[in-house]
């Protein structure tokens, strides 16, 4: 992704606002201005993610992120799997 598309695809949450991902295992989160607080249901570590800063996300359960200032952010998909097609093999006829 180029810095124009971060701009294109940014939010930006003021002082307070929560912003809820539900499944985002996988996701990236990335502070381009301000500072949020993020918790994930089933995680004991509250993260801290201030300018410049990036956090991948864990688990599938639910992800709250909090703006403790006015914050630009960019919430990011995870990379597509490559899925390689299994080879198939020559039926052999079986003598009876």
């Amino acid at each position: 992704m180029y810095p124009n598309d971060f701009a294109q695809a940014s939010r930006t949450l003021s002082k307070d606002a929560l912003l809820r991902i539900r499944k985002g295992r996988g996701q990236v989160v990335t502070v381009l201005e301000g500072l949020v607080w993020i918790t994930q249901d089933a995680n004991p570590r509250d993260t801290f993610l201030a300018d410049g800063e990036s956090m991948q996300l864990e688990g599938s359960h639910m992800t709250v992120v909090q703006a403790l200032q006015d914050t630009r952010l960019v919430v990011l998909a995870p990379p597509a799997e490559t899925v390689v097609p299994r080879a198939r093999l020559p039926r052999l006829a079986l003598a009876n």
